[in-house]
C-alpha cells in the first residue's frame, strides 16, 4: 500500500482504449510520480499521443481506471475535473499557436479564457513570464514571423502561463534539427526544475531524450513492456527493449 509520500501524481490502472476494429491500449498499467520529467517511448504509430491525451481528459477510456493523487477520475464531480483541468497544461506537437496572434497575445490567450483576471494583471503575468523564458525581443511577432525554436519557446510560455502542477509534452521536437532538438530538451528540463511542474513527455529523440528524464515508459502493443530509470533501461535485457533500443541506434547511425 501506498503512503501518502509515495502516491503518484497520476496513475493507470489497466487502461484500454479501442478505435473500432483497433484496440490501441490493452490494458495500460503505469505511475507517474510528482515533480519529475517522465518519457513515454515506442514505435511511431503505437498509441503514445493516446495514452497522453488520456491525462488531461481529451479522450475518455474504455475501461480500467486514471487516478489524480489517488481519486478515480470517473469519480470526480464536475467542478472537481474542471479544477484539475486547470492544473494541467499541453504542448501539442507542432505548437499549436494562433498565426493570427503576435506572440504575446498567443500567450495570454490562456489567461484571457480561463481566468477573471484584468488587463493589467495579466499584462504583468504575461510579462514575467516572458522574460523568464528570454523571449522579449519576438512579443510582437507573429508565429511566421519566428524560428522554430522561438515557436517551441513560445508555445511552452503559453502552457506554462497559467502556473500548471503537469505539463504534457506532446513530441516537442517534431521537425525540429539536431541542435534545435537538443535546445528544446534543455529547455525543458530547464525550466521543469525552475517552476517544479511534473512533466509528461512523448518522444522518438532516443536516445537524447534520456538527457532530461528520471522515468522512461516504453508502451508496446498496447501495454507498458518497462518503466524505470534511463540507466535500467539500458541494462534490460527484455528483446522487446532491446529491439527498439538497437533499431534506433541504427537509424541513427545511418543518418
Amino acid at each position: 500500500m501506498n503512503t501518502p509520500m509515495e502516491q503518484p501524481l497520476i496513475e493507470f490502472r489497466d487502461i484500454r482504449k479501442r478505435f473500432g476494429a483497433l484496440e490501441v491500449l490493452r490494458g495500460v498499467n503505469l505511475t507517474i510520480p510528482r515533480g519529475k520529467v517522465t518519457t513515454i517511448i515506442g514505435r511511431s504509430g503505437i498509441g503514445k499521443s493516446v495514452l497522453l491525451k488520456h491525462i488531461v481528459g481529451l479522450m475518455m477510456p474504455d475501461a480500467g481506471d486514471i487516478l489524480h493523487e489517488g481519486l478515480r477520475l470517473s469519480d470526480m464531480k464536475r467542478p472537481e475535473r474542471k479544477a484539475l483541468k486547470r492544473k494541467i497544461s499541453y504542448m501539442f506537437q507542432h505548437t499549436a499557436l494562433f498565426d493570427s496572434l503576435t506572440s504575446y497575445q498567443n500567450i495570454a490567450l490562456p489567461l484571457e479564457e480561463k481566468t477573471k483576471l484584468g488587463k493589467k494583471r495579466i499584462y504583468s503575468r504575461v510579462m514575467r513570464q516572458i522574460k523568464l523564458l528570454e523571449i522579449d525581443e519576438i512579443i510582437h511577432r507573429y508565429p511566421g514571423q519566428i524560428s522554430g525554436g522561438m515557436r517551441k519557446r513560445v508555445a511552452l510560455a503559453r502552457a506554462l502561463i497559467t502556473q500548471p502542477e503537469i505539463v504534457l509534452f506532446d513530441e516537442p521536437t517534431t521537425g525540429l534539427d539536431p541542435i534545435r532538438k537538443n535546445a528544446v530538451h534543455e529547455m525543458i528540463s530547464r525550466y521543469q526544475k525552475k517552476f517544479n511542474f511534473t512533466a509528461v513527455v512523448v518522444s522518438h529523440d532516443i536516445p537524447d531524450v534520456f538527457e532530461i528524464t528520471q522515468q522512461v515508459a516504453m508502451l508496446e502493443n498496447g501495454v507498458i513492456v518497462f518503466c524505470g530509470t534511463t540507466e535500467e533501461l539500458m541494462r534490460c535485457a527484455d528483446p522487446t527493449v532491446q529491439g527498439f533500443l538497437d533499431g534506433r541506434s541504427s537509424s541513427r547511425a545511418r543518418l
